[in-house]
C-alpha cells in the first residue's frame, strides 16, 4: 500500500516543491530526482503486485492489477526519461536567450 501512495504523492509533492523553486539553476535536477523516485515507487509497486496478486488501495478508491501496474510504471518511466532530455533542452535554452533578445523587431511595423 504503500508504494501506491508514494506514486501518487511523489509527483504532488515535485510539482509543488518546483512551484516553489522557481527557475533556480538547480530546479532541473529536482524534476530528475522526483521522476527518479516516482519511477522507482513504480517499480516496488508492480514487484508487489506480481507477488501478491491486485489489490485495493485508500480506502478501496483504487484498484491496482497486474494490468493497469505496468501502465503506471511506464508512464512513470516516460515521465523520467522526459525529465532527463529536458534537463538538457533547459540549460541549452537558458544560454541561447541570455545571448539574444526576445523581441528583436517589431512585428506589425511598417518600416
Amino acid at each position: 500500500m504503500i508504494e501506491t501512495i508514494a506514486v501518487l504523492v511523489f509527483p504532488l509533492a515535485g510539482a509543488l516543491l518546483l512551484t516553489a523553486i522557481g527557475q533556480r539553476a538547480w530546479a532541473s535536477r529536482v524534476n530528475v530526482a522526483v521522476s527518479l523516485l516516482t519511477w522507482l515507487a513504480s517499480i516496488a509497486l508492480t514487484v508487489r503486485v506480481i507477488n501478491d496478486g491486485p489489490m485495493l488501495v485508500a480506502g478501496r478508491l483504487f484498484f491496482v492489477d497486474s494490468f493497469n501496474v505496468f501502465l503506471v510504471a511506464l508512464t512513470a518511466f516516460v515521465g523520467f526519461t522526459t525529465a532527463i532530455f529536458s534537463r538538457g533542452i533547459l540549460c541549452c535554452s537558458k544560454r541561447c536567450f541570455k545571448r539574444t533578445s526576445l523581441v528583436t523587431s517589431r512585428p506589425f511595423s511598417s518600416a
